[in-house]
């Protein structure tokens, strides 16, 4: 499961999420399933994904 999805507006009608894991195994996982399900949402088109490290983290 993934520890912290958001999503920010970036145009009207665009978005940009960013998913942050526990753990590079869960990502590895699940990465596959969740860009699937974006796609075949109806209006959604997925334009393109990264995947890195977290590099810092502010709360």
């Amino acid at each position: 499961m993934a520890q912290l999805t958001a999503a920010t507006v970036t145009g009207e009608k665009t978005l940009r999420t960013m998913t942050v894991w526990s753990d590079q195994k869960k990502l590895e996982a699940n990465i596959d399933e969740i860009i699937a399900a974006a796609g075949s949402a109806v209006g959604m088109t997925v334009t393109g994904g990264m995947t890195g490290p977290l590099a810092v983290e502010l709360n």
